[in-house]
């Protein structure tokens, strides 16, 4: 009984956080609001794997917007930290190893793909581990579609297969911002106008979208810029 009633007042407070968050694009005060209000219950159930993954994904929302190099770098291994916490607490939760991945993958974006290339089978790795859990895991395709698509072709770079994970990750999630931005921006400079326009012009017409936040503050006007550059092409 005791435990379903701390299960059910995390919850509370985790669905408070979600939907904070989600609307902190409309008062980006409230961004702070919510990563005060997940501190909070983070002190009081520190093992707690569904508030650890947010951790972790809240320190990829902070070095993503950091300026600071060397303080990117830091939210992206303090992320990491969380997530690694998470998995030892719970292997087979797969948002503890993808907020994981991607806070390693930001890291290595940091220091340059050639300095990184050290980490990708790591990345693939942990990837492949999501999916193998949550076989239609968004974000997991976007991952994968992202190291192909940053790799140089000598060390395994394949834009084909970038596009192939991409598209579905879009299969699994029609609402995943990154999935659309991501492919919008290889089928650009692979000079696939006309596709690159449908899908941003799709994106563009959501009324829901993965992440909120994201698509008002960053990605919707990243879109609508993409659109101008291929405009007439």
């Amino acid at each position: 009984m005791i435990f379903l009633l701390i299960s059910l007042e995390i919850n509370s407070v985790l669905n408070q956080i979600d939907s904070i968050y989600q609307e902190s694009y409309k008062d980006t005060s409230l961004f702070n609001i919510a990563s005060k209000l997940l501190d909070s219950i983070y002190k009081i159930y520190p093992e707690n794997v569904e508030i650890l993954w947010r951790k972790s994904y809240f320190c990829y929302l902070k070095g993503d917007s950091e300026k600071n190099k060397e303080k990117k770098i830091s939210y992206f291994k303090e992320g990491q930290e969380y997530g690694k916490k998470g998995m030892k607490i719970d292997s087979l939760h797969p948002e503890t190893h993808y907020w994981f991945a991607v806070n390693r993958a930001k890291e290595g974006e940091m220091k340059g793909v050639l300095n990184s290339l050290f980490m990708v089978d790591e990345l693939k790795k942990e990837a492949n581990t999501v999916l193998k859990i949550h076989p239609n895991h968004a974000g997991a395709y976007v991952l994968l579609g992202s190291i192909y698509n940053a790799l140089p072709s000598f060390a395994g770079g394949d834009k084909e297969k970038a596009v192939e994970y991409l598209n579905k990750a879009i299969e699994c999630d029609s609402t995943y911002n990154a999935a659309y931005m991501t492919l919008s921006e290889i089928l650009i400079n692979s000079k696939k106008y006309k596709e690159a326009r449908e899908l941003l012009e799709r994106f563009l017409r959501l009324k829901k979208h993965r992440d909120e936040r994201l698509f008002h503050l960053n990605d919707k006007k990243k879109a609508e810029d993409m659109l101008k550059k291929i405009e007439g092409k």
